[in-house]
C-alpha cells in the first residue's frame, strides 16, 4: 500500500486544503483511501470523512499511547490502498522547544511514514532550499520525502523553487499551487465551518481535486511513499473482549457533531448498540435508551431552535431525573445547562439538569490537553480512574459550576495547573473535555459494568 503523512513548514501554509485535495482527486481514481488527523481534531476530520467516504481517524501521542497509535493505523488500513495523514501545526511543533512530544513529527517517526512537506513559496527562490535543507537536517529519523509549495506566483517561478531544492535537498519538489488556486474553506470560532454547515463542500472538493491534479505528480508521489504495513503489534489495547449489550444513543446533527471516531468504535467493540438522533429535529430520545451520549458542536448557533424543541428537552431532563446515565461534552453539557447567553446576552433555556448558564465569549476561554482523575465511584464506576481528552471552548458557567457536585481532579498539560471538573447530578456527567476513551478503555468497561 501507500502511506504518508502531510505536514507543514507552519501552521497557516495550506495543510488542511492540500490535503483535503490529495484525498479528492486520489479518491477519484479509485483508490480506498484511508485519512487520519494528527491531534485532537474534529472538524478537519469531518471534510477527510466526506472526502475519502470512510471515517478519519485521530492519532495523538499525547492522549494515547505508541502501542495504540501504531494498532489504531495498522487495523484502519486493512482493506485501503492509501493512509493519508494530516498533520497538526508546523512538522516539529508540539508540546515544548527541546523535544518531539506531541509533534506531527513524532507521529510520523512512531508509525515510520514518509513525509510530504508543504512550504510556503511566496516571496522566496534559493531560500526555499535552504527552509527544505534545515527541515531535512533538523531530525534525520524524519523522513521528509517530498516539497509541495503553496502560493507560488507561476511555473517559472515554481521552476526557481524546485532547481534550487532539487540541487541542495534530498526531498523532491512534486508540484505547485499558486495564491488563489483554491477557494478557501470558510471558518468561525473553532476553526473551520464544520461539513455539516457547509452547503457547497462536495463543489469545492471536486474542484480541489481537477486542480491538483493539474499541478501534483500523482504518479511519482505515490511511486515515493510506498509502504510497508505490519499488522504484528500488541492488540491488547484494542482487543476489548466485552458482550454489554447495551442501547448507546448519540446526538448527531449540526448542533452536535464532534466525537472521536475512536470512541463510537470502543463503544461497539464493548457490545454497544449505537443509535443516532437528533435534538434538533427528534422529539425525544430513543426508546429503550440505557446511555445518552452528547458530543461537543454548537449548540449556541442553534441555541434558539433547541431551546424552541421543549418535547426534547422535557424527554431529556425526564431520562436524568429517573436515573438514566447521560455522558456530555463541552456542546453537549452546555445543553444540559439552564441555557446559553448569547449575541449581547440573549438567553435561551435548555435542559435544566445543572443549575448553572453558560455565557458565550467572543474569544477564548480555555484550549488544552487535560488529564482526568476520577474522585468519586459516580458515573464512572470506579474512583482513581484516569483518562486523557481535549478542551476547547469558548464559553464559562456563570457561577463557575460553584454550586454542583464535581468529580474529577483535571491536570492540564500545559504548566501541569489544577483543577475540580466533571459535574454529576444523580447518573448524568457533564465536562468541558472530550475524553478520548482509547486513553484508558478500561473507564468505559466501569461504566458498563454499572449495568450488570
Amino acid at each position: 500500500m501507500n502511506a504518508f503523512m502531510v505536514a507543514g513548514t507552519n501552521s497557516g501554509v495550506g495543510k488542511t486544503t492540500i490535503t483535503l485535495a490529495l484525498i479528492s482527486a486520489i479518491e477519484s481514481k479509485g483508490f480506498k483511501i484511508q485519512p487520519f488527523k494528527v491531534g485532537p481534531d474534529f472538524i478537519d476530520t469531518g471534510y477527510h470523512s466526506l472526502a475519502s467516504g470512510f471515517p478519519s481517524v485521530n492519532l495523538d501521542s499525547w492522549m494515547l499511547s505508541e502501542n495504540y497509535n501504531k494498532t489504531n493505523f495498522s487495523l484502519h488500513c486493512k482493506e485501503k490502498d492509501i493512509a493519508v495523514v494530516e498533520g497538526v501545526m508546523g512538522l516539529y511543533d508540539g508540546f515544548g522547544t527541546t523535544n518531539d512530544s506531541g509533534s506531527s513529527a513524532q507521529i510520523a517517526k512512531i508509525l515510520n511514514l514518509p513525509v510530504i512537506l508543504i512550504v510556503n513559496g511566496a516571496s522566496i527562490a534559493r531560500s526555499a532550499a535552504a527552509i527544505v535543507f534545515g527541515f531535512e537536517n533538523f531530525d534525520s529519523e524524519v523522513n521528509i520525502t517530498g516539497i509541495i509549495f503553496n502560493n507560488v506566483s507561476g511555473e517559472s517561478h515554481y521552476n526557481y523553487l524546485k532547481e534550487s531544492v532539487a540541487y541542495y535537498c534530498n526531498a523532491e519538489p512534486l508540484g505547485y499551487f499558486k495564491k488563489n488556486d483554491f477557494s478557501p474553506l470558510k471558518s468561525r470560532h473553532l476553526g473551520l465551518v464544520t461539513v455539516e454547515d457547509n452547503s457547497n463542500v462536495k463543489n469545492m472538493l471536486d474542484d480541489y481535486a481537477e486542480i491538483l491534479l493539474k499541478r501534483i505528480d500523482i504518479d511519482r508521489l505515490l511511486e515515493k511513499t510506498e509502504y510497508n504495513l505490519t499488522a504484528n503489534y500488541n492488540l491488547t489495547e484494542v482487543n476489548f473482549g466485552c458482550s454489554s449489550k447495551l442501547k448507546v444513543s448519540v446526538a448527531k446533527d449540526n448542533a452536535f457533531c464532534f466525537y472521536y471516531h475512536d470512541n463510537l468504535e470502543i463503544l461497539k467493540a464493548l457490545g454497544a448498540e449505537i443509535t443516532f438522533f437528533s435534538p434538533l429535529h427528534n422529539d425525544s430520545i430513543p426508546e429503550d435508551t440505557d446511555i445518552l451520549y452528547l458530543g461537543g458542536g454548537y449548540p449556541e448557533l442553534y441555541a434558539e431552535q433547541l431551546s424552541s424543541n421543549r418535547s426534547m428537552l422535557h424527554s431529556i431532563k425526564r431520562f436524568s431525573e429517573n436515573y438514566g446515565f447521560i455522558y456530555a461534552e463541552c456542546g453537549g453539557f452546555i445543553y444540559l445547562t439552564e441555557g446559553v447567553y448569547v449575541n449581547n446576552n440573549k438567553f435561551f433555556s435548555f435542559t435544566g439538569i445543572f443549575k448553572d448558564r453558560a455565557i458565550m465569549l467572543n474569544k477564548l476561554k480555555a484550549l488544552g490537553y487535560a488529564e482526568i482523575t476520577t474522585t468519586t465511584k459516580d458515573f464512572w464506576g470506579k474512583k482513581g480512574v484516569k483518562a486523557k481528552g481535549h478542551e476547547f471552548h469558548y464559553s464559562y458557567l456563570k457561577n463557575n459550576g460553584n454550586n454542583l457536585k464535581k468529580i474529577y481532579s483535571v491536570t492540564m498539560r500545559k504548566n501541569f495547573q489544577s483543577k475540580t471538573e466533571g459535574y454529576i447530578y444523580k447518573n448524568t456527567l457533564g465536562s468541558y473535555i472530550h475524553l478520548h476513551f482509547g486513553s484508558n478503555i478500561d473507564i468505559i468497561k466501569s461504566l458498563f459494568e454499572n449495568f450488570n
